[in-house]
């Protein structure tokens, strides 16, 4: 289908540019002929053409197969970008320039997609590797070489500079009289891909942090171990070596991000507002709002976080062993099977890591440290039975922990 849509709309198109060529004089008659009836839209129907065809080729030089998610990806997010980049369209004499920034700027929120994808996809790549290697010792440099030597980072590096380089040019093209207001609302778009560009890019910086001076040197550590077996060592022992306060500066990076974004979205808004006579683009208000919204949220959410941290260890009790045993010694969340630190440091000889205490809610429900950790990073809540894992101070007294149901009996129901 794709082949016999290129060949039709370039067959079209050839047709169109010979006929104006036999009736025009000069090259600027032809592209006002150009502009006019039917040959506008053949037109323009070429250029959403050659913008497939040549996405369709650089995701697969760049790229090569996408994989299913992030596939998924690009059909959940690029519908709402292309219908919010073509209310940019309307109301505008520069219709075929404006076409052009169309076309590209949904092809770099495409290349944007799939480069955040195959960033979270390098790192998972990396952990597993370095964890499957237990015992091996990983260099911090061999490491690092992992991160800069993907083309996935390389292309982030590239389209974050890209971005910044395009938002300046569209914006400078308006405020220098040669432009339209369009040209600077597609500037905006690409001003918001960079932040987002900077904010994988940050992440990924703590990410890194992490696997370099906790993860990666974990290996190294355990050849100093006098032992010539690590048959004895837990199969997640490598997971529990993690950064603890990263969570805390990945909230903060987030909201600062956020923070940004709505300031870019609101000087933007001044600037269209103070300086011109039309009236404020739907999509610039959408863009202050939510991001406006989403700061809000992330506040509180951190705010919650903070709370939830401080109390967590001081305000749940460790499970018993009978209550393991009730529970089928099961993890709500990992799934994996839980431990009670005396019991564990009998029969290993060694002490039960902190992260893996099993840690008995306010609901009855058990799950370890870790999994508590990160889930309290997303939700406040029991993530079976939704109740709240804190009690305010403003709410009334907390209710008695019931008996927990055991997980395998809970997956038969």
């Amino acid at each position: 289908y794709i082949a016999a849509y290129a060949v039709t709309s370039t067959a079209l198109f050839a047709a169109s540019l010979v006929t104006l060529l036999a009736h025009s004089y000069d090259f600027l008659t032809l592209a006002q002929e150009f502009t006019f009836d039917i040959k506008l839209v053949v037109l323009l129907n070429f250029i959403a053409c050659f913008y497939l065809l040549w996405m369709l080729a650089t995701i697969r030089l760049f790229f090569g197969e996408l994989r299913v998610i992030e596939m998924e990806h690009i059909a959940d997010r690029i519908p709402f970008s292309m219908v919010t980049l073509l209310f940019l369209l309307l109301d505008d004499e520069n219709l075929i320039l404006d076409w052009i920034w169309f076309g590209l700027t949904l092809c770099m929120k495409i290349y944007h997609t799939i480069v955040y994808d195959r960033i979270d996809f390098l790192q998972v790549k990396i952990v597993n590797r370095l964890s499957d290697s237990v015992g091996a010792v990983h260099h911090r440099w061999g490491v690092l070489a992992m991160y800069t030597g993907d083309i996935s980072v390389l292309l982030l590096l590239l389209f974050m500079i890209v971005d910044v380089l395009m938002a300046k040019l569209l914006a400078y093209d308006v405020f220098q009289g040669l432009g339209s207001i369009e040209s600077l609302l597609f500037g905006i778009q690409f001003g918001v891909m960079g932040i987002e560009s900077f904010s994988y890019l940050g992440k990924l910086a703590l990410n890194m942090y992490e696997v370099l001076y906790y993860r990666a040197s974990f290996g190294s550590r355990l050849i100093t171990v006098d032992t010539e077996d690590f048959s004895d060592w837990d199969d997640d022992e490598f997971d529990e070596q993690v950064w603890e306060n990263k969570a805390f500066y990945v909230q903060t990076f987030s909201i600062f991000l956020s923070a940004l974004k709505a300031s870019f979205y609101m000087l933007f808004l001044w600037i269209i507002w103070s300086h011109s006579n039309l009236a404020l683009p739907g999509t610039i208000l959408q863009g202050s709002i939510t991001s406006i919204y989403l700061l809000y949220k992330q506040a509180l959410q951190f705010r919650l976080f903070l709370y939830q941290s401080r109390r967590l260890d001081n305000f749940l009790s460790t499970a018993t062993e009978t209550e393991l045993a009730a529970a089928d010694h099961m993890c709500i969340i990992c799934r994996e099977n839980m431990h009670w630190p005396a019991t564990y440091e009998r029969m290993r000889k060694r002490p039960l890591h902190p992260r893996k205490y099993p840690k008995k809610l306010r609901c009855g429900h058990i799950l370890h440290l870790a999994c508590l950790k990160d889930w309290l990073e997303r939700s406040e809540s029991c993530p079976l039975c939704r109740k709240k894992v804190f009690q305010l101070s403003s709410e009334p007294g907390s209710v008695p922990a019931q008996p927990q149901m055991s997980p395998r009996a809970h997956d038969q129901e």
